[in-house]
């Protein structure tokens, strides 16, 4: 279901990692950065809307889904994902998942913020931060 996650700081990528191997997605790999990049600006503008952390879908794109969870730094937190159809019955369960992904992801990444030794918006290439929050999306089933 999900396929890109990224965490975009105050002015450049932080953080990108491919969520789905299957058929195709490597030659999609450029329409997702495409989807997640335009996103951004809903992201801006319904960060001034509401208080909350969880932005819900930002932007949707064909078949594409954008979540969107802002850290307390300001840094956007982003899922890709294809359109849960909404006769489903899963689509309440996929808001679900995807705001748990997004809690423990959150508290991944203030650990990685708060450490004395990482720089604000420097790309994180932790391999335990990579692998943490790939098994967060196989937790939830994304």
């Amino acid at each position: 279901m999900a396929l890109a996650f990224a965490v975009v700081g105050a002015k450049e990528l932080v953080y990108e990692c491919r969520l789905s191997a299957g058929s195709g997605v490597q030659d999609q790999a450029h329409v997702h950065q495409f989807v997640m990049h335009s996103a951004l600006d809903m992201v801006e503008e319904r960060m001034w809307q509401t208080s909350g952390m969880y932005l819900r879908v930002v932007d949707e794109f064909n078949d594409f889904q954008v979540h969107a969870w802002v850290a307390a730094n300001g840094a956007k937190l982003l899922l890709l994902h294809k359109t849960i159809a909404e006769d489903s019955g899963r689509r309440g369960r996929v808001e679900e998942y995807v705001r748990g992904f997004f809690e423990e992801v959150n508290d991944l990444y203030t650990k990685v913020a708060l450490n004395p030794f990482y720089e604000l918006d420097q790309p994180i290439d932790s391999e335990v931060f990579d692998a943490r929050v790939r098994s967060c999306a196989t937790k939830y089933g994304l």
